[in-house]
């Protein structure tokens, strides 16, 4: 009889902590659902307004997004295609790999060279 008893406080304890914990994770989801629905609509109003005042979406080098006013804009693309005027004017310097490959084209053209001349003779 006491075995009976000591496994039903035990159920009715593990009952408890289940019931106790689903209700915390239901509101704990609640809330971050809640939370997310904020940022979405916070986005939005905010994405909304900057349309609406004429700034323009501009993605910087490293991803970000932003929105900037048509001078800033204008500025930053101005810039941008400085730098890339810039990078252009880089001056090529052969690599080894460049180096490998000119020599097996060079080998195949002389084995060429050579099948020719002996076809003929």
């Amino acid at each position: 009889m006491a075995e009976l008893k000591a496994d039903h406080v035990r159920r009715s304890e593990v009952l408890a902590f289940e019931q106790s914990h689903s209700k915390e994770r239901s509101e704990k989801r609640r809330s971050e659902r809640k939370e997310r629905d904020l940022a979405l609509l916070r986005a939005d109003v905010r994405e909304q307004y900057y349309r609406d005042n004429d700034y323009m979406e501009y993605t910087d080098s490293q991803g970000h997004r932003l929105w900037l006013s048509p001078e800033e804009y204008a500025w930053r693309v101005r810039r941008r295609s400085r730098n890339r005027v810039r990078r252009r004017r880089v001056v090529w310097v052969p690599t080894t790999r460049g180096r490998v490959v000119l020599f097996y084209l060079g080998l195949a053209a002389l084995a060429v060279i050579t099948g020719i001349l002996l076809v003929k003779q």
